[in-house]
Order: structure tokens, then sequence, then C-alpha cells
């Protein structure tokens, strides 16, 4: 089991947490708040609050069932849920408070074959946070200074999601240099996977870097 907490009286606040690859991830029969969690690849039900449960910028997805409903409210906004809401079931629906601003696409972890649950450049889960309840503190600071939180547990860099295709960050210096004399060009770029990068001109290729 990840995580399980069989005390009503002792309420759960779990920030920035990473829980995966358990027979179960998060049970608890407390007062539950989670903000800013990755709950990944559990075999069984991966957020389960038997009381009342309140999960806020995170990630629940890949496991044997994403969310159990709550027997008396649960709130899920500002997160991936695999499945939606649909995906929770019926049972208790009075009881569930499922926010607009949810998402059910793929996170696009960096490798979640070998467990790396951080965010690749182009997920959708970069900037998609929402603000955080009155009187949570020790939640980490968004990155860059400025832009929302990411949802999960882990920050990616950048504050909007990329293109997921290579992306050119530095341009070429311009010259100025006599025909036929050798010169130097450089560029920095970086791309989500290998990948190979030809200066062509004149739709002729050059060089490869």
């Amino acid at each position: 089991i990840g995580f399980f907490n069989s005390q009503s009286v002792n309420p759960v606040r779990m920030y920035d947490s990473l829980i995966s690859r358990n027979a179960s991830g998060f049970d608890s029969s407390g007062d539950d708040l989670l903000v800013n969690c990755t709950i990944v690849d559990n075999t069984g039900d991966g957020f389960q609050s038997r009381a009342k449960g309140v999960l806020l910028n995170s990630i629940v997805w890949g496991n044997g069932r994403n969310v159990r409903p709550a027997s008396t409210l649960l709130t899920v906004d500002y997160s991936i849920v695999q499945g939606g809401k649909a995906g929770i079931g019926a049972a208790f629906e009075n009881q569930l408070v499922y926010g607009a601003n949810n998402l059910t696409t793929d996170p696009k972890f960096v490798s979640a074959a070998t467990g790396d649950y951080r965010l690749a450049d182009n997920s959708p889960a970069i900037g998609a946070g929402g603000p955080l309840p009155v009187g949570v503190t020790g939640v980490r600071a968004a990155q860059p200074a400025g832009s929302a939180l990411d949802l999960g547990a882990f920050e990616n860099a950048r504050g909007t999601p990329g293109t997921g295709l290579p992306e050119i960050t530095s341009q070429p210096t311009a010259q100025s240099v006599p025909a036929g004399s050798p010169f130097s060009l450089s560029v920095t770029a970086t791309s989500p996977t290998s990948a190979t990068f030809q200066w062509r001109r004149g739709g002729i290729g050059r060089a490869h870097v």
C-alpha cells in the first residue's frame, strides 16, 4: 500500500508527493487534502478518501481504478484524472464535486515505463494548476516565477507546454565574411527526443549538427 490512514480523527495533508507502483495508492478515512500529487500505476485504487476528500492540482493515471468516490464528499478540481468524471463512477453522485478545470488527456510523463514521472516538456499538465486553498502553505513555487503551478508532484521549468517538436532556443549571430572564406555558425536547440539537425540553404543540405 502506498499510503493508508485508518483513523478518521487524523486529517491528512499531502503536498508535492508521488505515490506509484503499489498494490493501492492513497487510502484514508480522514479529512483529506491532496495538492500537487501524482498517483500513478498502482494496481488497485489510485485515490480513495473514505470520509471527505479534496484532490487539487494532481494527476491520477494508470491505476487499477483511478478514483473511488468518497462516502460523504469528494471534490476534484484542476487535476488530470484518467477517464474523467465517468471514470470515478456515480455511486455517490450527490457527494461528488467535479470541477470544470479538470483534464482527461495523457499527462505525458518523461518515461512512465522506467518510473520517471516528471512532466515532459509538451505535457498538458504544465501551467494547468489552480490557486491554492486558503491557509495552505509549503507547496512548491511555480516555475518560472509568475506562471501557474503545474499539475502533479514535479514542476517543469517551462511555464507553458511545448509543441513536442524540436525548438530553436538561440539563433546564429549575423556576420560578414569575404567571399570564399571559411566561417562558422552556431545554434542551440532542444528536442524531446533524439534528433539530427541540418543546415540548409536554398533547399540544399549543407551540414549536420
